[in-house]
Parts: structure tokens; sequence; C-alpha cells
């Protein structure tokens, strides 16, 4: 829950370069990315323009979640659309 909480923080905060050192840290800690963490650590990234780390974000999830869910994908399409990533944004609706 912490872990979200910081995740979640950096995203209010516009502090996307936090997001990859929090997830490394969960990682290390042996802590769960849940929905909410994935989704909020793409947010993050979206707002920052940075979509190609925002995919590679995407890309962990499913690995984790083989089930797409809605917001993560919301989140990660938001991030392709923004950078005018029109069909890296088609690709992952395929």
């Amino acid at each position: 829950l912490t872990y979200n909480a910081a995740v979640s923080a950096c995203e209010k905060g516009k502090q996307w370069t936090q997001v990859p050192s929090l997830l490394d840290d969960m990682l290390e800690d042996g802590a769960d990315k849940s929905v909410i963490t994935y989704s909020a650590a793409i947010a993050a990234l979206t707002g920052s323009r940075k979509w190609q780390f925002a995919l590679s974000v995407y890309d962990d999830f499913r690995s984790v979640h083989p089930t797409p869910d809605g917001i993560p994908l919301g989140s990660v399409l938001s991030s392709c659309v923004s950078a005018s990533e029109w069909q890296v944004a088609g690709a992952l609706l395929e």
C-alpha cells in the first residue's frame, strides 16, 4: 500500500523520474505490483510524455497480469495518443 501511495504521489506531483526507482524497490522488497500500482505508474509517465517507458511498464504489467485490464490499457493508450504514436496505440488494441 505504501508503494502504491508513493507511485500515486509521483503522478500527482509530476515526479515521473522517481517511478523507475520505486518499481525497482518494489521488486527488491518482494512487494506485489497491483493493477493500481501499474496504472498509477503509467499515468505518471503519460503526463511526462514518456510513452516508451509507459509502454515498457505496461509490458511488465502484462507479464504479471496476462488478462488485459481496462485501466492500465487506457493509461498506456492515452500516453501513446498524447505523443501522436497512433500506430503503437493501434497495435495495443489488436
